[in-house]
């Protein structure tokens, strides 16, 4: 009976730990199933399958912060060119994209346990190797709104094959 009780124990913690490994995968997936979705919604393109998702925040109450790196294995030319990217450097996109990217990052740096809890997005320090250089090669796409202090843009950094979508409206 002592055997028959500890193995239903054992059995029963372990299908425990699998329905919560589950679902916390569950939530990863759908989380970036979101930001894949603002991206297309913002840009009507598809951020391709392959590219992997190593940050995101996105809060909407007053206004909407958000900022999203993606990792590609392979620099995505072909997908590139044909979503519209530019090559061109913009002074004018550098300043506002610059200005509301420091802005997010800052505000990251302040991140602590209790803000997660209370903003309920996952707000985390962004690491600075997820930040775009401007004075290096970039290609760039933004939405264009009409405020002219919101900031909607896709970055692509080529020297770190990675993506990156900052948005912050007012």
């Amino acid at each position: 009976m002592k055997t028959v009780k500890i193995v239903l124990t054992v059995g029963l913690s372990v299908l425990l730990m699998l329905c919560i490994n589950i679902s916390l995968v569950g939530c990863a997936g759908t989380k970036e199933k979101a930001a894949r979705s603002r991206i297309n919604g913002y840009f009507d393109i598809e951020v391709p399958k392959e590219a992997k998702m190593v940050y995101d925040y996105y809060q909407s109450w007053q206004e909407s912060t958000g900022y999203t790196v993606f990792l590609f294995e392979q620099e995505p030319t072909d997908w590139l060119n044909e979503s519209g990217f530019l090559k061109e450097k913009d002074e004018e996109f550098e300043l506002k994209t610059k200005e509301a990217v420091d802005r997010y990052f800052e505000f990251s740096k302040q991140a602590e346990p209790e803000d997660t809890a209370f903003l309920g997005s996952g707000l985390t320090i962004l690491p600075e190797e997820y930040l775009p250089d401007f004075e290096k090669e970039y290609w760039w796409k933004e939405r264009k709104r009409d405020d002219a202090w919101d900031s909607v843009a896709l970055i692509y950094v080529p020297e770190k094959l990675m993506l990156v979508f900052s948005i912050h409206i007012w």
